[in-house]
């Protein structure tokens, strides 16, 4: 039987260190059939240079440039799946990496109409393993109903931000190989950090299948400097995201426990929220002074009193000791 075509989207914003690796770990895939989507957005270091070149070496490879309009990597993916040809779409971050043979192994594996999802390790800048998920927090290989994977989800979610585990499926795209059919009407939220959160949930519901797989075969690259990992920085987007899988959460009709788990992660984005206001300089925070307040306010909600008791004492320690937090955080910077 004749490969289908993989068309693989990767936004471009000035990554001309990481670049190179990226792209060559596409091209090498084991999988050739292929449809490579360098979306330029606006780049202003060489990476548009680094993408022109690539394109003049590979016939796969297609290299729009773009304004930067504010749309950032969800603006930059949208342009990906209304120009891509594939049957399938798969999406890679362009300071990531990925395994020789990860198309190959997520196409064999692919449901009709569904999904196919991959373990991940995550590396420093300098390659080094950082963590990947424990094999003791795997699911087992295999096939599930987008109903049975969503309500998986949202456990692991839940175990990862209070319990700390590992993630498996994780709010990623880049893990993931898609049958083009489900971004037929699903797009990225423009303008907005953390955009894979807000699709993961819709997905899994337009799925008629996931099939999980216990290999890791993408390498996420944590930059200390990459706006996610960034200190100092109120994670509005991220409150966002988590109000949004709520109500994707109620919408789909998951089960009472499940919605009470997206219940909890509201309150600890909100948790984190108030945290990163704490650690504004004053003349910054003034800014969050309402949202910091709606954020104190949380512990009087029905939301608030489902969460497991360590980390209320977290919060009730971050209020009540808000003025000894600030202090200690500037005194350790």
């Amino acid at each position: 039987m004749e490969n289908e075509l993989i068309s693989v989207i990767v936004p471009v914003y000035n990554v001309e260190k990481y670049l190179d690796r990226c792209i060559s770990s596409i091209v090498d895939q084991t999988y050739s059939d292929l449809e490579i989507l360098l979306i330029d957005d606006g780049s202003t270091d060489r990476s548009g240079v680094i993408c022109d070149a690539w394109m003049q070496k590979d016939k796969r490879i297609r290299v729009i440039h773009k304004k930067n309009g504010g749309g950032g990597a969800s603006a930059a993916r949208n342009t990906g799946i209304e120009q891509a040809r594939g049957a399938f779409l798969g999406f890679i971050d362009s300071d990531d990496y990925i395994a020789p043979d990860m198309y190959e192994y997520l196409y064999s594996h692919q449901v009709p109409g569904g999904i196919a999802s991959c373990g991940f390790i995550e590396v420093d800048e300098r390659n080094r393993k950082r963590r990947k998920p424990e094999e003791k927090h795997f699911l087992a290989g295999g096939t599930y109903s987008s109903e049975d994977i969503s309500e998986i989800y949202m456990q692991q979610e839940w175990d990862c931000s209070f319990r700390r585990t590992p993630l498996q499926l994780g709010s990623y795209v880049w893990n993931k190989l898609y049958d083009r059919k489900i971004f037929e009407s699903l797009r990225f939220p423009d303008g907005r950090k953390y955009e894979d959160i807000s699709v993961t949930l819709p997905s899994f519901h337009q799925a008629k299948a996931v099939r999980v797989l216990p290999e890791c075969k993408y390498y996420y690259v944590q930059r200390d400097g990459s706006i996610v990992h960034r200190k100092g920085i109120v994670n509005l987007d991220f409150l966002q995201a988590r109000k949004q899988m709520l109500q994707q959460a109620q919408d789909y009709q998951l089960k009472k426990e499940t919605r009470m788990k997206a219940e909890m992660l509201l309150v600890r984005a909100f948790y984190n929220v108030y945290r990163d206001v704490l650690r504004l300089p004053a003349a910054e925070a003034k800014e969050y002074q309402a949202i910091a307040e709606t954020c104190k306010n949380m512990v009087h909600s029905e939301m608030f009193k489902c969460t497991p008791f360590s980390f209320k004492r977290r919060f009730w320690l971050k209020i009540w000791t808000a003025p000894l937090y600030q202090f200690l955080w500037k005194w350790k910077r």
